[in-house]
């Protein structure tokens, strides 16, 4: 799996580079002895679900409230919003750090950025995957295909990385980025979706 992350990571955010989210975000602006409230829905009379440390970083934004006020990101098992006021974007973009889907479970996963494992309840495991450079969509700027070959399956693989919003399946966490991958296994094609995230 090492050239198939290597390319999410390194060519993702130019690919898709007519928007900013996902992205990593910092808490600015709260008092040291104060705290960020995480909020059900994008309102300050909102149910409270989270707080957020003053001194939080690496926060994964997946989407804003319709007048900017308001960003979306993962408290728990839930998906909640704070005050975009109180956030500032890190610099640079985020790589992304692990696509997962449910059902079969699978997860490609990386520490570093440049060590890559392919998981599954049954393997877990290094992969090595050979692949072409990055097939941006002729008429979308928020997808591109990847393509090559991983060494558990046969024939070609195909994913499909996607700006939208993601549901895990198993909780109320959203993300900003999906996955598709198409793969061949004892001869019969497999689509395996499932979301990505830039969290480290």
């Amino acid at each position: 799996m090492i050239r198939v992350l290597y390319m999410l990571c390194v060519l993702w955010p130019a690919t898709l580079s007519a928007q900013d989210l996902p992205a990593l975000y910092s808490v600015t602006g709260v008092a040291q002895n104060d705290t960020l409230n995480v909020r059900s829905a994008p309102s300050a009379s909102a149910e409270i679900i989270g707080t957020l440390a003053p001194n939080a970083t690496d926060i994964e934004i997946t989407a804003t409230s319709e007048n900017g006020k308001w960003a979306r990101l993962n408290a728990g098992e839930r998906s909640g919003w704070a005050a975009h006021a109180f956030l500032t974007e890190n610099k640079p973009a985020a790589p992304i750090t692990a696509c997962f889907g449910t059902e079969p479970f699978w997860t490609l996963k990386t520490k570093d950025g440049e060590s890559w494992r392919w998981i599954t309840p049954e393997t877990d495991s290094p992969d090595a995957v050979q692949l072409a450079a990055p097939i941006p969509s002729q008429n979308r700027t928020d997808r591109f295909a990847l393509t090559g070959n991983f060494a558990d399956f046969e024939g070609p693989v195909t994913a499909i990385v996607h700006r939208t919003t993601c549901s895990d399946g198993m909780s109320d966490r959203l993300y900003g980025l999906g996955i598709d991958l198409l793969l061949t296994d004892s001869g019969t094609p497999i689509l395996l979706s499932g979301c990505c995230t830039v969290a480290p």
